[in-house]
């Protein structure tokens, strides 16, 4: 007998939250972050949460949207990466410190930071990235799709 569990229809059950939650990425999409940046912010949150499923979706999203095969392995290895830009490295800063929540007096700095370099706009909607992916993270670990990676799907 097998032990695989069939995964929750977290986002099919509820065709409403879906097209809400579609709706924010919808909105972050037509903003002013470029596909780069939040293929960058996915990745890298997804990494930080441990969802194998949104890591192997944004990690070809991200090669899609220009990072290279170097900057998606350094996005993925949660380290110190000297290849980004300034910028980018405070974004994924960012990504660390909203995404783990551990010190709220921190992460007003890291915000304040950032929106010093790339201004209060741009750093809300990195902020809604975060909290978009996030969630669909949170949604995919919860009903099961954490750990599995986009070809255990296929049919």
């Amino acid at each position: 007998m097998s032990s695989a569990r069939t995964p929750l229809e977290v986002s099919g059950l509820w065709p409403d939250g879906r097209a809400a939650m579609h709706g924010v990425d919808s909105a972050l999409e037509s903003g002013t972050l470029s596909l780069r940046l939040l293929e960058l912010v996915r990745l890298r949150c997804s990494a930080v949460n441990g969802c194998d499923f949104c890591i192997a979706m944004h990690r070809k999203k991200a090669r899609e949207a220009g990072l290279s095969v170097a900057e998606v392995a350094a996005i993925q290895s949660l380290g110190e990466e000297p290849i980004f830009s300034h910028d980018e490295r405070r974004i994924l800063d960012l990504c660390d410190a909203v995404t783990r929540l551990a010190d709220a007096q921190a992460l007003r700095g890291v915000v304040d930071a950032l929106a010093n370099t790339i201004g209060a706009l741009q750093t809300v909607e990195v902020l809604y990235a975060i909290a978009q992916i996030n969630a669909w993270n949170r949604l995919a670990i919860a009903g099961g799709l954490g750990g599995l990676v986009e070809s255990d799907l296929a049919p």
